[in-house]
Order: structure tokens, then C-alpha cells, then sequence
């Protein structure tokens, strides 16, 4: 009889520790999966920014309450580091979500400024304030400047396998890739790619012109990126020349750039270009892909 109750308290016992394990999972402090760099986990409503000092290497800090907004995001990390900023403004501020990627290291992540009341704080503790002019700054200082490149042209030529991609629903759809050429005259096409290429672009304006001229016969790529009026593929069918927009003053760069992380013809890892690159030659000539590479367009308006 002892031996059974014995038994019966140690059941109790672990019951007891089973309920109180469940009420720590149901409190309001943070899960488990939102540990940030160190074993950090923030207060409820609290969230911690980190700026990087890429000259000492040393994170700095700050913890506000949680921001409603993308752009109260901004200004919050205006307000605690912008002192370790070269132009503390908010439209000088990119934010991007911490967390641990597959292989267990350390990764930052984009945030789109309307996903942010959406995703944040189900995902990320902490944020990475990152200055986009000592971005800019840091991309131009390796790039060699026009006179810098010597009697010959040091550019890589070649060309670049390209994609239009569209937003469709919150989502890039982009063209199909096939890297290859056609191996036969069958409609004499030996030699031509499969896929458009163009020319690797020397600078923003030159991939704009390539682009442009490459929409008048592609009729794939003048769907996703045309921007004139009369916007149906029957139209685009019979021969209509394709348009890229404007520069405005609210929108200096409404064609983007994009590279892509996967090494196959699959688009479904990709990265815009840094906007200095758009304004900037030798950034762009840094960043544009190497030829046999994928380049992927689109349009924002």
C-alpha cells in the first residue's frame, strides 16, 4: 500500500509541474523562438535596436516600446541612436528584422514598411538600425572611380540572362530563365539564347536603355514592365512599343534593379539593388552581377 501511494504523489507531482509549465508558456513572456544576439528576450511591448560601428565593430543599443508603424520605427531609432548616424534622419534609416537562419548564424532580414504592424512582433526582438549613408559611403569606398581604371577599360563585358518581375497580390512574379542557346537553325536561331539577354549594363541609365530596347521585341518582358496606357496584350501582340516611367519627384527611381541568391535558373530567392547604385556608377558597377548571372527588373510606381 505505501509503495502505491508513493506512486499516486508522484503523479500528483508532475501534474502540479505540468500546470505550472503551461501557464509560463501562456504568460506574456516572449517565446522561446524570439532569443536575439547574447540570450536576449525583451520585456513584453519592448523592442531593442542595434546599430553596428563597422570601423570598432561594436553594437550599440537602445529599447523603446514597441512602434505601431514602420515609420515610428524610424524616428524612435532617430531619437536613441542617432548620434552614431552621419545624417540622423528617418528617410536615411532602413530597419531589418534579427533572427537565426537555418545553419544557426546570425542574419538580418528586409521588412517591407506595410508588413510591419503584420509580421514584427510575432518574429523579431530586435532590429537592425542600418544607416543607409554610411551604407552608401562604405559601398563607393572600394569601388574604383572613373580615373582610377587606367588606359584600358577594366569593365567585364558579357551578358546577363534577364527577368521582369511584377507584383501580383503582394507577391514578385518574374518571367521564366533558361540559360542556354539554341543548338540548331531550326528558324534560324542557332546561337541565340532561350532567354533574353542583354549587354552588362555599365550604369543604371545604360540597363534602362538595354531594357527599353529589349521591351520592343520581348513580348514577355513588355508585359510585366510596360507602363503605357493602353496596358492589354492584344495591343502589346501586334508590335505596340513598350514604356518604362518617369522619374518623379516623389519617386526618383521607379524602375528597380535585382539580383538573385540562388546559383540554378530559379528566381525565388532575390535582393534589390542598394539605390545608391541607381544614382552612383562605380556602386553599380560593384553590385551589377558578373556576366552568366541573372538580372532581375521591375517596375514601382
Amino acid at each position: 500500500m505505501a509503495s502505491g501511494g508513493g506512486g499516486s504523489k508522484s503523479v500528483d507531482t508532475a501534474a502540479a509541474k505540468g500546470k505550472k509549465i503551461a501557464r509560463e508558456v501562456e504568460s506574456d513572456e516572449a517565446p522561446t523562438s524570439l532569443i536575439a544576439l547574447g540570450g536576449y528576450k525583451p520585456l513584453p511591448g519592448v523592442l531593442r535596436f542595434v546599430i553596428v560601428d563597422q570601423v570598432e565593430n561594436i553594437r550599440n543599443y537602445a529599447l523603446v516600446p514597441f512602434p505601431e508603424t514602420y515609420e515610428e520605427a524610424q524616428e524612435a531609432a532617430v531619437e536613441t541612436l542617432g548620434e552614431l548616424m552621419i545624417d540622423p534622419k528617418p528617410a536615411n534609416v532602413e530597419l531589418r528584422g534579427i533572427m537565426r537562419g537555418r545553419d544557426g548564424k546570425w542574419i538580418s532580414s528586409f521588412i517591407r514598411p506595410r508588413d510591419w504592424s503584420v509580421i514584427v512582433e510575432a518574429s523579431f526582438c530586435e532590429v537592425l538600425v542600418v544607416d543607409k549613408v554610411a551604407l552608401q559611403e562604405e559601398l563607393m569606398k572600394d569601388a574604383p572611380s572613373p580615373g582610377q581604371e587606367g588606359p584600358e577599360d577594366s569593365f567585364l563585358h558579357g551578358h546577363l540572362w534577364i527577368t521582369a518581375g511584377k507584383n501580383v497580390n503582394g507577391s514578385m512574379e518574374w518571367t521564366k530563365i533558361r540559360r542556354a542557346v539554341y543548338s540548331d537553325n531550326r528558324g534560324g536561331k542557332e546561337g541565340k539564347p532561350v532567354t533574353p539577354w542583354i549587354n552588362r549594363p555599365r550604369s543604371y541609365q545604360d540597363a534602362l536603355n538595354l531594357v527599353t530596347q529589349l521591351m520592343d521585341s520581348e513580348i514577355s518582358i513588355r508585359l510585366k514592365l510596360n507602363s503605357s496606357p493602353a496596358n492589354d496584350p492584344i495591343s502589346f501582340g501586334l508590335g505596340q512599343a513598350g514604356k518604362l516611367p518617369e522619374p518623379s519627384e516623389t519617386n526618383r527611381f521607379p524602375v528597380k534593379f535585382y539580383t538573385f541568391a540562388t546559383l540554378d535558373d530559379t528566381t525565388s530567392a532575390w535582393r534589390p539593388f542598394p539605390e545608391a547604385a541607381y544614382a552612383h556608377e562605380k556602386v553599380w558597377r560593384k553590385i551589377v552581377p558578373v556576366p552568366g548571372e541573372k538580372l532581375g527588373v521591375a517596375v514601382h510606381v
